[in-house]
């Protein structure tokens, strides 16, 4: 099999502006996902707060 790059790399030398782009887009995507988790901890604290400890969501 043949091994395919998957961004060529003649894409970023003609074009300079699709670097900012991309590198924006994979930051912004990271940021996304480490929110999501992070708001899954924190439901998931709630949650857990709930049921074992009896704490109420005001605490």
């Amino acid at each position: 099999m043949f091994h395919v790059k998957p961004i060529d790399p003649r894409l970023l030398r003609y074009a300079r502006a699709t670097r900012f782009f991309l590198v924006a887009s994979v930051a912004l995507g990271l940021a996304g996902a480490g929110l999501v988790i992070a708001q899954a901890m924190l439901i998931a604290e709630i949650v857990v707060g709930a049921f074992q400890r009896g704490e109420d969501v005001g605490r």
